[in-house]
C-alpha cells in the first residue's frame, strides 16, 4: 500500500501536553520546564539543578531529518555562565539515560536520534518512509512523510 503522504502538526498546547504526560519531575535535573516551537526550532526552558547550584535555562532543540531518522540536536543553551556546559552534559546524560531502553531512539553527544519506522512499527504500522520534511514555524512543529505501508 502506497502512503502517499501524512502531515503531522504539533503545536506549543501539543508540547505542554507531552511534557505534562510523560515527563517525570523527578527523573531530571529540572523543573517548571515549558516548551514552544519557534523558526530555529523547539525553545525548551525551566529551572536547573546541578549539584549546589540552581538556576533557570533556556535551550533550543533543532529538528533535521536524515532519511527516516528525525535528528533532535541541542544547539543552544543560556545558563548560568560556566555552569551551562556542565548543565549540558548532565541534562543530555540523564535524558539518553531515560530514553536507552526504548527501540528506535537512540542518543549520540549532544543529539537524539528518533527512527519513525521503528516507532510506528512498535505501535502495530509497518512503514517504510521515501520523504521526511521537518518544518518549524512559531507555534507550530510541521513532520510531513510519504513512503509505503504494510497491512
Amino acid at each position: 500500500m502506497e502512503l502517499n503522504a501524512i502531515e503531522l502538526t504539533v503545536t506549543d498546547g501539543d508540547l505542554r501536553s507531552m511534557i505534562d504526560k510523560y515527563v517525570p519531575g523527578d527523573d531530571l535535573p529540572v523543573s517548571d520546564l515549558e516548551a514552544r516551537v519557534g523558526d530555529d526550532g523547539v525553545v525548551v526552558s525551566g529551572k536547573y539543578r546541578a549539584s549546589i547550584l540552581k538556576g533557570s535555562f533556556e535551550a533550543i532543540v533543532s529538528l533535521r531529518a536524515e532519511g527516516q531518522v528525525v535528528l533532535a540536536t541541542l544547539t543552544k543553551l543560556k545558563a548560568l555562565g560556566p555552569v551551562g556546559a556542565m548543565f549540558k552534559g548532565v541534562l543530555m546524560s540523564a535524558l539518553q539515560k531515560k530514553l536507552a531502553d526504548i527501540p528506535g531512539i537512540c542518543g549520540q553527544d549532544d543529539a537524539i536520534k528518533f527512527d519513525l519506522a521503528v516507532l510506528l512499527a512498535r505501535r502495530g504500522v509497518a512503514v517504510t518512509l521515501s520523504t521526511l520534511e521537518i518544518r518549524c514555524a512559531p507555534g507550530a512543529l510541521a513532520v510531513k512523510l510519504s513512503g509505503s505501508c504494510a497491512v
